[in-house]
Order: C-alpha cells, then sequence, then structure tokens
C-alpha cells in the first residue's frame, strides 16, 4: 500500500492468483520513501493505493485486510 499510488486497490483482482501467497507490506508512519518502493518493485511487489487517506500504521493494515477480502472472497 502507497499513498502515492495511482492504482487503486482493486487492482489486487486483476493480478490475484489463487496458486500464490498475497503479501501486504504497510509502512511506517510517515510513509514509505522513492529508495524503498524502487526496492519493493525491483523485487516484483505490486503498488496500490488504499485511497486518498493517510492511515496509521496499525488501521491500515486492518484496512487493507478488509480491502483485500471484499475483494478476492
Amino acid at each position: 500500500a502507497f499513498e502515492n499510488e495511482k492504482y487503486s486497490a482493486s487492482k489486487i483482482s486483476q493480478l490475484y492468483d489463487k496458486q500464490k501467497s498475497i503479501v501486504i507490506v504497510i509502512g511506517p508512519e510517515g510513509g514509505f520513501s522513492d529508495d524503498e518502493i524502487k526496492v519493493l518493485t525491483d523485487k516484483g511487489y505490486q503498488c496500490v493505493s488504499l485511497g486518498s487517506r493517510i492511515l496509521r500504521s496499525e488501521t491500515a493494515s486492518l484496512y487493507a485486510l478488509s480491502v483485500l477480502g471484499e475483494i478476492i472472497e
């Protein structure tokens, strides 16, 4: 989840493969740096936005799981 990403979390439904795992990476307060995002995307991670709100880390993880559950179930 990256606040500067233009793709919404609904992109997950296009990327989701039931044969693979999903890893959600939630950044620290203040968000990811550009260098951290580059490292993750170079390793194959896909960035998505959870919306326009800036969430606390502990709230973002619960929100991301809720969105993920709605999309893939």
